[in-house]
């Protein structure tokens, strides 16, 4: 996640640094008629992912948007193994076989508001955006035999709610950066990403991973795309 989250920053360090940099251009972000699409990289609380999307300027103020994307969930029993028995320094790490493998694939529709429109200079716009849609979660087991992985491959159906803000910059002529930070509210029935084992009878429940039934959190999303 750390990791994940650092090569976010930089990513997103590096684009504003080189629109900040970048000379204005004749290219109007406001354009009531644009239409774009491209490549979205995500991280959220829960995970990282990949995903494309697509939005329609209905005016200049107003677009309609859509996205797919898949995104990959770490867990808490993700991160290695240390025996101190068998290493006490702690060099010795070993993946752990119950790691989770559980991703979803959102796909969502949504609604753009353009803030101050023809107030600001043309290189960029802050916008609000609101998104929901259906979601598919690929829950394998947690067990190390890929081909057993899936064989039993789950399927969970669900719906996801978003919301949140961002800018859109004019990078180049026809093409647009969005960075976009937003909460999202994911919640299963019940829960998914069992893990491989049994609790014993005798045993504290609350000392064992059971699995997970929400998975609501933030989104830090960058869109790059050209202009159609």
């Amino acid at each position: 996640m750390k990791k994940s989250f650092l090569l976010f920053t930089v990513i997103l360090f590096m684009l504003v640094s080189s629109i900040l940099v970048a000379k204005p251009k004749k290219y109007s972000i406001d354009d009531p008629n644009a239409k774009f699409g491209g490549l979205l990289l995500l991280q959220t609380n829960n995970g990282s992912g990949l995903g494309g999307f697509f939005e329609k300027a209905i005016n200049s103020s107003n677009r309609l948007t859509a996205n797919l994307q898949w995104l990959f969930i770490r867990g808490k029993n993700d991160y290695p193994i240390y025996d101190p028995y068998y290493d006490p320094y702690g060099y010795y790490a070993v993946e752990r076989s119950d790691k989770t493998r559980l991703s979803f694939i959102p796909l969502l529709l949504g609604y753009k508001r353009i803030l101050f429109v023809d107030q600001l200079a043309n290189e960029f716009r802050p916008f609000l955006q609101v998104n929901a849609g259906p979601l598919i979660a690929l829950d394998p087991p947690n067990i190390p035999d890929f081909s057993d992985r899936m064989k039993n491959i789950r399927v969970w159906y669900n719906g996801t709610v978003e919301i949140g803000g961002g800018v859109d910059f004019a990078y180049w002529p026809g093409s647009l950066v969005a960075v976009y930070l937003g909460y999202s509210y994911l919640r299963f029935s019940q829960k998914i990403d069992h893990p491989p084992y049994d609790i014993p009878e005798e045993a504290d429940a609350t000392q064992y991973y059971t699995g997970r039934q929400d998975f609501s959190g933030l989104v830090l999303r960058i869109g790059i795309g050209k202009r159609f």
